[in-house]
């Protein structure tokens, strides 16, 4: 997304949207006035588990000089947009890493989203720019439920609080926000009838409560740096500034094929980001999300986006990675069309083999790797040959014409063919 500059009306700043992956498969996602209009949005939605789960919605953030106070954050409730944050946004930016700019009260601040390196975890940056002292305090939002569903209860939260963090705890599923900057003060509150507009058009759940455990207060004394960090579990012991510089690093990494000495292609940029935005690492592995927020990892879609998301930007070693993750899955000749996030397969496609063996000949090709074809492309292709010839899971075979066929009564039914016909 180019640069964005306000003033800029309500309706603008919640019809556009960013997302920003973990390399988890977990994500961060909100509009540009950081109001939540879906219910899948969330500065930490979670990957661990069978499914994604938000932990943690938002920060709810405002400066103070002494003589007033303005918010950063905006929301949209029944009936209302409250506060009014994007009358103060000035610029936003989803490149190199999502990043808003506010101006009020004489002050500028810019405020970054990023993700923390091998955690499911996302941190803000505020970089504040002031010539008086200012008070700044965030609250945390926290809802812990699936990121398809609302949250409509009252209690039931465990909380720990510390000097400079808050962990909370709910049926199972456990978050963190800490800071090595603010103080956290434990001030329970609770948000009702917040909107997600997105999900009203879509006429489905979209009406929900939130929890503030307390808030996070810093007082500024000229320009300062503060990081707020929401992870899954328990606080870490990470440096948020070493993470959001290599956030930085690796964002900006991604974009080099547009140009090196010279000036960038900023449309290519943009195609490099979001190319990038899709591949992750599961269980240690390269793979491809098909899609934010609602898809996880799927053969099909890994399998024909290969080539324009890894080939063609030159990652060969995260394309074999991905096909070596599949190739090790086959089973009676069928490669997985799904792997959910806690790694259990479904083989119900009838293509997704076939678009495997086409990805594995690109992949051959591009980086000729001989190796490769020798140890995983060739005996790959003859398990799914012979499961096609004699006959695989949901009806899978190929028919007496040659042709591939699928579907039976049973959910596994096998209907085995002794030959190829007369396909060529």
């Amino acid at each position: 997304m180019a640069m964005i500059f306000g003033p800029l009306k309500a309706e603008q700043c919640l019809a556009l949207e960013w997302v920003l992956p973990g390399r988890t498969g977990s994500y961060s996602s909100s509009t540009v006035a950081f109001a939540n209009t879906r219910k899948q949005h969330g500065l930490l939605v979670s990957s661990s588990g069978a499914a994604r789960h938000l932990l943690v919605s938002k920060f709810e953030e405002k400066m103070e000089n002494g003589k007033a106070e303005w918010s950063l954050s905006t929301n949209q409730y029944q009936g209302a947009i409250h506060p009014d944050g994007y009358a103060h946004l000035k610029a936003f930016s989803s490149s190199p890493l999502p990043t808003f700019e506010y101006e009020a009260g004489g002050a500028r601040v810019e405020k970054t989203i990023f993700p923390i390196e091998g955690a499911e975890a996302f941190g803000v940056r505020y970089a504040i720019f002031s010539k008086v002292p200012l008070k700044f305090s965030a609250r945390p939002f926290l809802n812990f439920r699936a990121s398809d569903s609302v949250a409509n209860w009252k209690g039931g939260y465990e909380l720990a609080c510390g000097e400079k963090f808050v962990s909370a705890k709910r049926q199972g599923m456990s978050a963190s926000v800490f800071s090595g900057e603010c103080a956290f003060a434990r001030k329970e509150e609770w948000y009702y009838n917040m909107l997600y507009a997105r999900d009203a058009e879509r006429q489905t759940e979209c009406v929900e409560m939130h929890f503030s455990p307390g808030e996070f207060s810093f007082q500024c004394k000229g320009n300062c740096e503060i990081f707020i960090v929401a992870c899954e579990g328990e606080v870490p012991k990470i440096d948020a500034g070493a993470e959001f510089e290599r956030a930085l690093a690796k964002a900006k990494s991604v974009v080099g094929p547009a140009g090196q000495e010279k000036p960038k292609d900023e449309f290519l940029c943009a195609l490099l980001q979001a190319a990038d935005a899709f591949v992750v690492s599961r269980q240690g592995k390269p793979s491809i999300i098909a899609g934010y927020p609602w898809f996880g990892e799927w053969g099909r879609d890994s399998f024909i986006s290969l080539e324009g998301l890894l080939l063609c930007t030159g990652r060969h070693a995260e394309a074999k990675g991905v096909l070596l993750r599949f190739a090790s899955r086959i089973e009676a000749g069928l490669v997985p069309n799904l792997i959910s996030l806690d790694g259990k397969a479904a083989y119900n496609a009838a293509d997704a083999s076939l678009w495997f063996l086409r990805a594995c000949s690109q992949y051959a090709a591009a980086a000729k790797d001989a190796v490769f074809v020798s140890e995983i492309y060739l005996p790959s292709a003859k398990k799914i040959v012979e499961g096609y010839v004699n006959g695989t899971q949901n009806g899978i075979c190929v028919d007496k014409d040659g042709l591939v066929r699928a579907g039976a009564a049973g959910p596994n039914r096998r209907q085995p063919h002794s030959t190829l016909g007369k396909a060529n």
